[in-house]
């Protein structure tokens, strides 16, 4: 998703240029600024003044365009897009270049009619000029150029005594800056493993108390699970136990009414037979002794068919409650079992996840080691860099130093020739007439030495300016390693907080 970005940056400034550059605002601007330097120019003649006029209208018109186009273009709503408005609003970027490059155009135009103006009329004022009054406003004009020159040229010195005080401040400043900048990273990569230590500890230590906790969590599950399993089978065998038991007791109950019942039946039947035999002892011995010997078979069978019936119900008891003590051993062995298991499992869980944090932090380690690294090349590379530039910047130094002195004895030299040539030709001015010619050559040698060191002054300017913006280009770069460190420790206090979570 796309944040539009309401607020630009400026945005009291940009608004009241905006309404005041646009192409109106130029032309109106553009002629304030002239009349201005045209009252300046009046005072002290210098074209130069005239001549950045052009330049100056340029600078803007390019200044309004971007001021609308900013201004315009910073309260754009993503939601609702209005080409309309928008097109309504760059207007005055385009109206504002196009008054500049109007403005200059005419400034151009008009310096250089103005100085096609004072150069004829300059040629008409030499023209009706007698030698006398042209060797004279010569003198003047030259003791005047080297008053200038001599007071440029102490200028130029005591510049060059302030730029190599300011070399010195600046190579002092930026030795200390260097060894701030090495003690910084040195301590914040000492600060950073400090860091990463304690959190590798701190995870660490982590991992083992939730290791720990789930163990003894695992293990009060399972001591109980065991305990709840040994209390249900033991109340599953007692209550398996009292169910054979009363099983017995009523087998046993069962057999002996039975056996009550036929020994009544017996005693009923021996009584009836007794006295049936009494009644019929006389006639029926024979039949008598038969029912009693088959009588005692009888009881016999039914004796010993009781016992098999007994021994096979109690076999019978013994087997059950063998299987059903056999079944409640196995559903313990297998509750063992399963604790074992459950205990093994999470033995494995607890390995693994221990080892996957320790590989988690080692990549998190080793990652974090690779970033300081970087970081620490980083930074390395940008102080080489600002150390190569510093020593080409003194350099290029000690260059200009020593080429603005030349020009400067050069200046002195021709100046000073310049001098002498114009007090001999005065006064062979005086002496003859014929020298006329002599004298003139030596007044066009001078007048070309002038121009050559005004030259060597305009070169000795650019250098300075060179110099100026090299200058600017170092502090530049000293504010980038300014913003570094500032976003490196942002970073530290991330991290800080982060370990200290």
């Amino acid at each position: 998703m796309i944040e539009v970005v309401s607020e630009i940056e400026f945005k009291w400034l940009t608004e009241p240029l905006a309404v005041m550059l646009t192409g109106k605002g130029v032309f109106i601007a553009s002629v304030v600024i002239t009349v201005i330097f045209g009252l300046i120019y009046y005072k002290n003649r210098s074209r130069q003044l005239l001549n950045s006029l052009p330049g100056l209208f340029t600078s803007l018109g390019l200044l309004g365009t971007f001021v609308a186009i900013c201004n315009s273009l910073g309260d754009i709503n993503q939601d609702s897009l209005e080409i309309d408005t928008i097109i309504r609003n760059l207007v005055p970027a385009f109206t504002s270049s196009i008054a500049g490059l109007i403005s200059a155009f005419i400034a151009t135009a008009g310096c250089k009619i103005w100085y096609s103006y004072e150069d004829r009329k300059l040629e008409k004022k030499i023209n009706l000029q007698t030698p006398e009054e042209c060797l004279y406003n010569l003198t003047l004009l030259s003791t005047t150029t080297n008053k200038s020159l001599s007071r440029i040229s102490q200028q130029l010195v005591e510049q060059s005594a302030k730029n190599e005080e300011y070399n010195e401040r600046l190579n002092t400043t930026i030795s200390q800056q260097s060894k701030i900048l090495e003690q910084f990273i040195n301590d914040f990569v000492k600060r950073m493993d400090d860091i990463f230590t304690k959190m590798h500890g701190r995870i660490e230590q982590n991992i083992k108390d939730f290791g720990e906790e789930q163990f003894k969590k695992c293990a009060d599950a399972l001591e109980a699970l065991t305990d709840k399993m040994s209390s249900l089978s033991t109340g599953l065998l007692e209550e398996q136990k009292t169910n054979v038991q009363q099983m017995i007791a009523g087998t046993n109950t069962e057999l002996q009414s039975v056996s009550n019942n036929v020994t009544v039946q017996i005693t009923s039947l021996c009584t009836q037979m007794t006295s049936a035999l009494a009644n019929l002892r006389s006639s029926q011995d024979e039949k008598l002794t038969s029912i009693v010997e088959n009588y005692n078979a009888l009881s016999e069978k039914l004796a010993s068919q009781n016992s098999d019936f007994a021994e096979k119900m109690n076999a019978q008891f013994n087997a059950e409650y063998e299987k059903i003590q056999e079944q409640s051993t196995n559903s313990l062995q297998q509750m063992v079992d399963l604790k074992d298991a459950y205990a093994e499992v999470n033995q494995k869980m607890l390995q693994s996840s221990t080892s996957m944090n320790r590989e988690v932090s080692a990549e998190l380690r080793n990652s974090l080691s690779t970033f300081v690294t970087d970081l620490q090349k980083t930074v390395t590379d940008e102080v080489n860099a600002l150390s190569s530039a510093i020593v080409t910047n003194v350099e290029a130094l000690e260059k200009s130093y020593a080429y603005i002195s030349d020009h400067v004895r050069n200046i002195k030299g021709n100046y000073e020739s310049a001098a002498q040539a114009y007090i001999d030709a005065v006064n062979n001015a005086h002496r003859m007439n014929e020298s006329q010619e002599n004298m003139l050559s030596t007044i066009n040698d001078s007048m070309k030495h002038v121009v050559h060191t005004n030259e060597n002054v305009d070169e000795v300017i650019a250098v300075m300016e060179e110099r100026q913006e090299r200058i600017e280009n170092l502090i530049s770069h000293i504010n980038e390693i300014s913003t570094t460190i500032e976003t490196l420790q942002k970073l530290e206090s991330q991290l800080n907080r982060i370990a200290n979570k």
